[in-house]
Formats: structure tokens, sequence, C-alpha cells
């Protein structure tokens, strides 16, 4: 992998127009450095081997496609082991249901904001969804910079997505991971204020650890 990026490094310094790419775009304004990727965030070792929880599953395949729920968040509560991530990478998976995923880590302090988190949500479903891809292409991401959180939200997920036919999910996993006050507080009432405004098409799915504040 080392030296597949060196040569790529290489050949951009060789025709620097290579790096004007279709997605240039995306990945200066919202991809996250240190953020995992949805392929990497999937590739474990033992998901061949996982057993068990498929009516959980199902569930959450049901109610993604039951655009009757006003409310499209979704909350897999559980203590630390007991197999949230396992199953939400499980559910992942499956692309076609899932199209985007943020994962918070302790130790990666760029996925433990709320902006991040919305960016990196962004990014992701550019490269798995065109229709929204094109749209976001045309906009002027310099005013990104200047957004509260719940502009950022409105620009990012409610306008561009508000004529959406397919649906899927948008995955956040761990989100007890976020920092407090930069993250975690403002996040849970973002998500309160926005998913019933969401297209019904689109449902967000988060796991974290039942801690009070957000129970």
């Amino acid at each position: 992998m080392f030296e597949s990026r060196l040569e790529s490094l290489y050949a951009a310094f060789r025709n620097p127009a290579s790096l004007l790419s279709p997605n240039a775009k995306f990945e200066r304004y919202l991809k996250i450095r240190g953020a995992m990727q949805y392929d990497e965030f999937i590739a474990m070792p033992e998901r061949d081997d996982f057993v068990g929880r498929e009516w959980l599953r199902e569930q959450c395949k049901r109610w993604a496609m039951d655009d009757t729920i006003p409310c499209r968040l979704f909350v897999i509560l559980g203590e630390a082991g007991t197999g949230k991530t396992a199953f939400v990478r499980h559910l992942a998976e499956d692309k076609e249901l899932v199209r985007s995923v943020h994962v918070c880590v302790f130790d990666r302090p760029k996925t433990r904001n709320v902006k991040d988190t919305l960016k990196n949500l962004a990014y992701t479903l550019t490269l798995t969804n065109k229709t929204y891809n094109d749209y976001l292409r045309n906009r002027n991401f310099d005013r990104m910079e200047e957004m509260d959180y719940d502009g950022l939200f409105e620009w990012l997920f409610i306008d561009p997505l508000k004529n959406e036919q397919e649906k899927y999910l948008l995955l956040i996993d761990g989100l007890d991971e976020l920092e407090e006050t930069t993250g975690l507080e403002p996040l849970i009432q973002l998500l309160r204020r926005y998913t019933d405004r969401l297209n019904p098409n689109i449902s967000i799915l988060v796991t974290a650890r039942p801690e009070g504040e957000i129970v």
C-alpha cells in the first residue's frame, strides 16, 4: 500500500493536472484526516464468521425502508463489549443499505467534533451517491467554514437530499466517544432538531453506550 501511494505522489508531481480529479473539491473540503474510511471500517478479519442478531439487522432494514416513520433516527445502545460495532460493521457490508459511515474514535481528535463528523459523512456519501455528488459539485464550499452546526447540517443533508428517491442509512458509530462540548452535546441536540425534517427516505443510525446524556 505504501508503494502504491508513493507512486501516486510521484505521478502527481509529474502531472499536476492529475490532482484535479472530479472529487478534488470534496477531498479538500470534506475529507477528514485520520477518519476511518468505509472500506477500512468493514474490513475486519472476523466479519465472515459473524453470527446472531439477524433479527436486529432485519429490523434496521425494515425501519430504513419504511418512509412513513417521521423521525429518521435509529439508536442502538449497549455497554462496552456488547458487540455494537461488530453488528454495525456487519450491517454496513450491505452498501446499498448503508451509504456512509463515520466512526468516532477517542484517539483521533478530528473524528470527535460535530463539524468534522458531518463533513466526513458527506464525503463518503459523495463517493456512493452520484446524484448527491453532482448536487454538491456546484456549491460554494468556501461558505462552509462560516456556518454554525444547524446551517452545516441543512447545507449538507437537508437541501441536497430533499428529492432523494433511494432509501438508505447514514451511520455514526461510537457517539459516546465524541468530545463533550464540541461533539456529543451539540450533535445530540442537532439530531433531535433535524431527524424529523430529513427526507423520509434517508435515515441516521447511531450506536453509543447508554450514558445519561445520550439516553
